[in-house]
């Protein structure tokens, strides 16, 4: 079977031939014009056959793209199948850090009162203007709590204090549940993942009626 490339060749051939058996023809040549009207039959069923291989490629063309705009779709969706596997781990996790925070609240919360217990203590049989003026580095435990925390969790310290100097850790003015904030990450992430595959369910569907209705 010819190619279509192949059928297009043959039908140039044949019209060139046409044009020439033409040519003696119309001189008188009577073979001539018995040759032309068998070119003419031919060039006329090879047009046929070309239009027949025309529909054929753009059927093969349609279902090569309609395959390929499949794998992209399932492509796409295997990606936020890993996602949703990879962020499904993270609300436990959640929720033991927010139990860790709170614990580790209450426990600076102590600190700070031992610490003010002793300062008063400390300053009791002071001059007034000598104790007023005591530095007692009273964040010294939230400094310390800050650093190995950030040194842990592999943070950059100047990338998390220019971070917070923005708020993008958010605003740290009230309370936060940890939970809550990773339950909003999550419905980000995940929402970005199937805005992506609803685009590939929207072009597919868009080919497959442009399909139905040719």
């Amino acid at each position: 079977m010819q190619t279509l490339e192949q059928l297009r060749a043959e039908l140039k051939r044949l019209q060139t031939e046409a044009i020439a058996a033409h040519s003696r023809a119309a001189g008188g040549d009577k073979s001539a014009a018995a040759r032309r009207s068998e070119l003419m039959t031919a060039v006329q069923f090879v047009q046929v056959q070309i239009a027949e291989a025309e529909v054929a490629e753009k059927a093969t063309q349609a279902d090569q793209q309609v395959d390929r705009v499949k794998s992209g779709a399932a492509a796409s969706n295997a990606i936020t199948d890993r996602v949703r596997s990879v962020l499904s781990g993270r609300i436990d996790l959640a929720a033991t850090a927010h139990k860790l925070a709170i614990e580790l609240g209450e426990a600076l919360n102590e600190l700070a009162a031992l610490h003010l217990q002793a300062g008063s203590e400390v300053r009791r049989s002071m001059v007034v203007d000598h104790a007023l003026g005591l530095d007692t580095d009273d964040a010294g435990c939230i400094r310390a709590i800050l650093s190995t925390l950030f040194s842990v969790a592999k943070v950059d310290t100047a990338d998390a204090m220019r971070s917070l100097e923005t708020l993008n850790f958010g605003i740290i003015y009230s309370p936060e549940d940890v939970r809550d904030t990773v339950a909003n990450q999550n419905s980000l992430l995940l929402t970005i993942r199937e805005n992506a595959d609803a685009r590939w369910a929207d072009v597919l569907a868009e080919i497959e009626a442009q399909q139905e209705a040719a």
